[in-house]
């Protein structure tokens, strides 16, 4: 998971002949080309969006995304936004034991999926769970989540989102689309 740092377009105000004034504005994150093939790719984002909370937008903006454009991911244990941003889709965890925002290239999502993880530390409680919640495209029924020091874990894919929750300790190190 890439954390990418974007400072959001800002509108600009220039002078046209015969002191007209022509407004130049900031492209919309969501609207373009980008987005037409994320919206083909993605039954998620068809519908309508659901407003993020009002801390989250601050998060949202300064990848260049727009409330306008998050999809809330269907889980019953922690809120999850999927999220169109310029030319990246990023998941935004607000609350359980998923948090963060993870941005990737729409491309790179088409391919690979993409996904935020929380993972037991020595400074959680002992009960705590590893977390690991993402989306992939339409068409993907299951995904492999890969791991370095452990079997893979194969969980389906509902709604273009997975999850897994369990007693895991180690981060994945890939996940694979499995139609």
């Amino acid at each position: 998971m890439r954390l990418h740092l974007l400072f959001p377009l800002v509108a600009a105000m220039t002078l046209g002949g015969c002191g007209q004034s022509e407004e130049h504005v900031a492209p919309d994150p969501a609207t373009g080309p980008k987005s037409a093939l994320a919206r083909k790719s993605f039954a998620l984002f068809r519908g309508a969006p659901e407003p993020l909370p009002s801390h989250q937008r601050a998060d949202l903006s300064a990848v260049g995304g727009a409330d306008g454009y998050a999809q809330k991911l269907p889980l019953f244990t922690q809120d999850v936004w999927a999220v169109l941003a310029r030319q990246e889709i990023c998941l935004l965890g607000d609350e359980g034991e998923v948090r963060g925002l993870g941005c990737r290239p729409l491309e790179q999502v088409l391919r690979e999926g993409t996904y935020l993880a929380s993972i037991p530390t020595p400074s959680r409680p002992i009960d705590a769970n590893r977390n690991i919640v993402g989306i992939a495209p339409d068409g993907i029924r299951k995904v492999r989540i890969q791991f370095d020091q452990t079997r893979p874990r194969t969980v389906p894919v509902i709604e273009n989102t997975f999850s897994l929750r369990d007693k895991g300790s180690d981060f994945p190190t890939r996940i694979d689309l499995l139609h």
